[in-house]
């Protein structure tokens, strides 16, 4: 993510002359879909480079950014997701409490679905 962000901020920085840090935040608020509005590509940006195609580079750029982020976002959660079933099962055994096959029912159980 921080790669995939840093090097389209480079690309941001120098198409449209941003200072490195405002094409940073420009990346991350659009990626992560805050989006404040503040920065946006220009119409006319510096160089050469056709105004269509740097248009369409930001939309692409933006379009599978936000699938990757989207992906690493549920990737970190699945993760979290685990270790959390997993300090369940530990605290439950340090309460004390009995597993599924003797007794009492289970006092912290997550859902495997």
């Amino acid at each position: 993510m921080v790669t995939y962000i840093c090097g389209g901020a480079a690309v941001f920085a120098h198409v449209h002359r941003w200072s490195f840090l405002h094409a940073v935040y420009f990346c991350f608020s659009s990626l992560t879909t805050i989006g404040f509005g503040d920065l946006a590509p220009a119409v006319t940006p510096a160089g050469s480079t056709g105004v269509q195609v740097a248009l369409l580079g930001a939309a692409l750029y933006l379009l599978v950014g936000m699938a990757l982020i989207a992906t690493c976002f549920n990737l970190m959660q699945e993760q979290m997701t685990s270790r959390g079933y997993g300090l369940g099962r530990r605290m439950a055994s340090l309460m004390g409490t009995p597993g599924p096959g003797g007794g009492a029912p289970h006092r912290f159980h997550l859902d495997d679905t």
